[in-house]
């Protein structure tokens, strides 16, 4: 099974136990999340109630709430919520609110201070979900780059992002502000076989092109007895910031 496929001008994850248990090692390993969580905090209340929005394993979940702030993750996938059960520290968990539901028809009862959409779908979507959850901030965080990343070949990535993102507020008139960010999202691994594993979930080629010499010419030999293997990866994204007040009605700007 494929980990991830795009889907028209947004983005979807298929997760599986291993797809969730890799990614939460790699945010674990690396410094995405707290990257994510220093950019976003200035701009938040101290008392401020924030769903993450398609949080996946939670990771920037995590991280907000270890920053004391009162978190919803809120994704679809049981597979991934409960690797954030499984693998959260437990402080941090007691300020999460882990839900699992499709956000697309997700009803707070009370309107969130912010909504943090982070490799989620594309701005129009989530301009639609922030308008009935939100009352203040919104952080729309997405990729950077044209081609797909753990494959092989070259292959096109179709699905919206941060430029798109852009384009689309420029031509709606709304304020916002944005900056462009790389992540650390290396991924370390067991074995050989594990990182095969990994780019079979991910590549968008033929399984008999990952042969060991492409591998190996990919990964970097750590002194790590538990993780041998290392992929370095800085990851090209970018985040869009925008307040709720300054985004007109979406009966008069979007399509239904």
């Amino acid at each position: 099974t494929r980990a991830c496929a795009d889907a028209g001008r947004g983005y979807r994850m298929i997760w599986t136990e291993e797809s969730a248990a890799l990614l939460w090692r790699a945010y674990c390993c690396g410094t995405a999340a707290k990257t994510l969580g220093d950019r976003i905090e200035p701009f938040l209340k101290r008392d401020a109630r924030v769903c993450d929005v398609g949080c996946g394993v939670g990771a920037l979940s995590q991280e907000l709430a270890r920053r004391e702030y009162r978190v919803t993750a809120l994704d679809i996938s049981g597979i991934a919520l409960e690797q954030l059960r499984r693998g959260g520290e437990r402080s941090a968990l007691e300020r999460i609110d882990v839900r699992q539901e499709d956000a697309k028809v997700h009803a707070p009862a009370a309107p969130y201070d912010a909504m943090i959409f982070c490799f989620f779908g594309g701005m129009e979507e989530c301009l639609h979900m922030a308008q009935r959850c939100c009352t203040g901030d919104v952080f729309y965080i997405s990729r950077d780059y044209d081609m797909h990343r753990f494959s092989v070949g070259r292959h096109p990535v179709r699905y919206s992002g941060y430029r798109e993102a852009c384009a689309l507020l420029d031509k709606l008139g709304v304020p916002y502000g944005c900056e462009e960010l790389v992540l650390d999202m290396g991924q370390p691994f067991e074995s050989l076989d594990e990182a095969r594993r990994f780019y079979a979930l991910y590549s968008r080629d033929d399984p008999a092109m990952i042969t060991d010499v492409f591998l190996m010419g990919k990964l970097i030999h750590t002194d790590d007895q538990q993780y041998p293997l290392y992929l370095p990866h800085m990851r090209r994204t970018g985040m869009v910031h925008l307040h709720m007040k300054d985004i007109p009605q979406p009966a008069r700007i979007f399509r239904n």
